[in-house]
C-alpha cells in the first residue's frame, strides 16, 4: 500500500487493533481468540506492531483514533501519512 501512496498520501488502518497490553479493548481480545483458532497465523495486532510496522515502510505521523462507526465492536482507527521525500512541494 505504501508504494500506491504519492508522498504526503495518507494510510487509514480500520479493524480490531489491541492496545499492547493484549487484553483491552474487550471487543479485539475476543475477536483475537476467534482470529487465532480460525486462521492460519491469524490474529489481531497491537497499535505498537502496526506503528513499528508503518514507521519502517517510511510512514510518519502514526496516530490511533477510536472508529465510532463501529462502536460496541472493539474497532480501531491508525491513519498514518507516507513520508514526503527532501525538496517537494504538495499542491
Amino acid at each position: 500500500m505504501g508504494a500506491a501512496l504519492t508522498p504526503g498520501g495518507r494510510l487509514f488502518i480500520i479493524g480490531q487493533i489491541l492496545d499492547d497490553t493484549h487484553i483491552t479493548p474487550r471487543e479485539a481480545v475476543g475477536f483475537n481468540l476467534i482470529f487465532l483458532n480460525t486462521f492460519y497465523a491469524g490474529e489481531s495486532y497491537t497499535e505498537g506492531e502496526h506503528r513499528t510496522w508503518l514507521q519502517a515502510a517510511g510512514f510518519v505521523n502514526v496516530v490511533r483514533e477510536p472508529f465510532v462507526l463501529c462502536d460496541g465492536f472493539g474497532s480501531g482507527l491508525i491513519i498514518a501519512s507516507k513520508r514526503e521525500e527532501p525538496g517537494t512541494t504538495r499542491v
